[in-house]
């Protein structure tokens, strides 16, 4: 997973920052308009991605995903923006960006995933918000495939054995 290059490491402006924590979409998206990059950060070198996360501005974290933001973008202390998420107790951001592809295998710098961190932070909401996304997925997995899309399905298949028959040796 990539940690924030500084070819890409753009410096977000005080003011942006301050917009983005109060989650005012029209002042991010007329400096992105401007030449802003979703992909930038803070002097502390977290990214703006991160910092909605952290302070919960769901629709900003939605904006700055929509704008080209790496879900999956370590800051300078290798955080993701759910990890932030996690162990700031922001869980609907937290499925938010997990619906959007965040990796819940990646590490900090200190060895800790996202899980870990909301854990050790007593935010039950965010492990809870966890499951309810792996439901998702597990769900999606199990899901019976679409008429034609099995493997080996015909147009003269007799019908009679469905999903659950053996393919012909």
């Amino acid at each position: 997973f990539q940690m924030v290059p500084n070819e890409v490491f753009q410096m977000v402006p005080n003011e942006v920052v301050a917009a983005t924590k109060r989650d005012d979409e029209a002042a991010v998206e007329a400096w992105l308009d401007g030449g802003g990059r979703a992909t930038a950060g803070c002097a502390s070198g977290a990214t703006l991605l991160g910092v909605a996360a952290g302070n919960g501005c769901e629709r900003m974290v939605g904006l700055l995903l929509q704008r080209g933001a790496d879900v999956n973008l370590q800051d300078a202390l290798g955080a993701t923006p759910l990890m932030i998420a996690a162990s700031q107790g922001r869980h609907a951001v937290v499925l938010r960006l997990l619906r959007a592809g965040a990796d819940m295998r990646v590490r900090s710098s200190y060895g800790r995933t996202a899980l870990q961190m909301a854990k050790a932070n007593g935010h039950a909401k965010c492990v809870e918000a966890v499951r309810t996304y792996l439901g998702e997925v597990a769900g999606r997995s199990k899901a019976p495939p679409a008429v034609g899309e099995r493997a080996g399905a015909t147009s003269a298949s007799s019908g009679e054995g469905g999903a659950e028959a053996e393919p012909n040796s």
